[in-house]
This record gives C-alpha cells, structure tokens and sequence, in this order.
C-alpha cells in the first residue's frame, strides 16, 4: 500500500496541491516578462516617477524653499525634454505638444524662481 497516507481519507494528494499552489506564483512571474505586458510596466513606471516628482514639488511649494523648487522644476523640465526625445525616436508624434508645453512651462518657471537663466 504505497502512496499517500490520506489517499484513504478522501485527501488530494499533497504533490498536486503543491503543484497548484506554486503554479499561480510561476503564472504572475511569467507575466512580468511577456512582450504584451511591456507598455503597461513601462507606464507603470512613468507614472510612479511622475508621482514621485509631484510629490516633491508640493512639499517645496508647501515649504516655500524656492532654491529647492527651481531645482525640481528644471529637472522636471529635462526629463520632459528627454521624454520629446525618445517620443520622437518612436514616433509618438501625439504626445509631443503636451510635453513640449510642460518643457517649457517648467524651465520657464525655473528661470523666473533663479533671477538669472538656468545656463548661468
């Protein structure tokens, strides 16, 4: 009588109950890497870095640090350039305005809080 000792108690095999448990794990893994999920996890990110940057730029508008906030608004103004870049190079043409607008608004922005252009 190999097998199972709660074979004879109407319990399911604990080989496959583990195999069902571990299999979920393996599933939500593999979906991380399938080629149709990239956009989503690369939106992920863009949205929790774009988060993070207002967030940052509230507390330094809450705080009054105007130095601080001149600094956040020309990174975000770079990063929005960057992000022209790369929506060139793929051809997102839609997206461009938008960003080119935010760009500018930012450094614009940054200039005015530094007294003197961001180049100097």
């Amino acid at each position: 009588m190999g097998g199972d000792p709660g074979a004879c108690r109407g319990e399911p095999d604990r080989g496959r109950r583990a195999h069902r448990l571990g299999a979920p794990r393996i599933a939500a893994f593999r979906r991380y890497h399938d080629e149709s999920r990239r956009p989503t996890l690369y939106a992920d990110y863009l949205v929790s870095r774009n988060l993070a940057l207002a967030a940052l730029l509230f507390a330094a508008l809450a705080l009054r640090a105007r130095r601080m906030l001149g600094c956040l608004m020309a990174l975000t103004a770079t990063i929005q350039v960057l992000d022209v870049i790369l929506d060139v190079a793929a051809g997102r043409w839609l997206l461009l305005p938008g960003l080119l607008l935010f760009a500018v608004l930012f450094a614009v922005g940054a200039t005015r809080l530094a007294s003197q252009p961001l180049w100097h």
